[in-house]
């Protein structure tokens, strides 16, 4: 806005007119510049931001606990909590868990004792409650499988460190939102949230592109009757609204 109204106000866009460019030519290269900030957010949005993000939980995590005791990975994330092993591909907005594998193991043997694997984990008053487990105990006598609706689980780490670890939204690509917002669906678990931020970053790059279309209409007629000041105040004033609007729809 304030290149193009400066532009405007000093008669060079009427020069670059008459020396023979065109109206789309001048557009184009506005367009171009748009088109950076647009690659720009994309790059922001889908890398810097989620492993920036990623990287002040565990940085925080560690200052707080002494050691970093959730380790995120692509997939999930991993702990190890006395002679358990515990790895749960998300966790929801309030500390919950989902998808969450158990394996346990003999302190003195190192043999792998116990292997769970359940859909949900929520917190009681004391322990947590496991639902749909499918159970495998092994030992020397055989391997023995079964599978209960739900039972309660005490060696599971506290919902305060959970939480920490928790799957924020705004700090996932579209990527891990995508993918997450399946698990969520395929397992009936609320999801709206999730869907909601994964239009949001999709919209994102075409938000950008929409806000540097407000500064074509500069490049259009005789500008040097009003001063910068009025077109940067009419171009913010949209651009707010057009924010506004945009947050509306989202959360509609």
């Amino acid at each position: 806005l304030v290149g193009l109204a400066l532009l405007a106000n000093h008669g060079e866009l009427i020069a670059i007119r008459a020396a023979g460019v065109s109206l789309w030519r001048i557009l184009g290269s506005v367009g171009m510049i748009g088109l950076v900030f647009v690659v720009l957010s994309f790059v922001v949005g889908e890398w810097v931001a989620p492993k920036s993000a990623a990287f002040a939980e565990q940085y925080k995590s560690r200052w707080q606990s002494g050691e970093a005791f959730i380790k995120k990975t692509k997939g999930g994330y991993w702990l190890r909590d006395k002679d358990h092993f515990i790895y749960f591909e998300g966790v929801t907005a309030d500390g919950k868990p989902g998808g969450v594998r158990i394996w346990s193991i003999d302190n003195e043997t190192l043999a792998l004792t116990q292997s769970l694997h359940a859909k949900t984990a929520v917190p009681l008053a004391q322990g947590w409650q496991l639902s749909q487990v499918d159970i495998i105990n092994l030992s020397l006598s055989g391997i023995d499988s079964k599978h209960v609706r739900i039972m309660p689980w005490d060696d599971f780490p506290e919902q305060s460190l959970l939480a920490a670890a928790a799957t924020k939204p705004e700090e996932l690509s579209i990527y891990e939102l995508f993918r997450y917002v399946t698990y969520l669906r395929n397992n009936g678990l609320e999801a709206l949230s999730y869907e909601q931020m994964l239009y949001s970053k999709i919209a994102a790059p075409l938000t950008v592109a929409v806000m540097v279309l407000l500064a074509f209409p500069f490049v259009f007629g005789s500008l040097r009757s009003a001063g910068i000041g009025h077109y940067v105040f009419i171009g913010a004033c949209i651009g707010i609204g057009f924010h506004l609007l945009n947050e509306l729809f989202r959360y509609s």
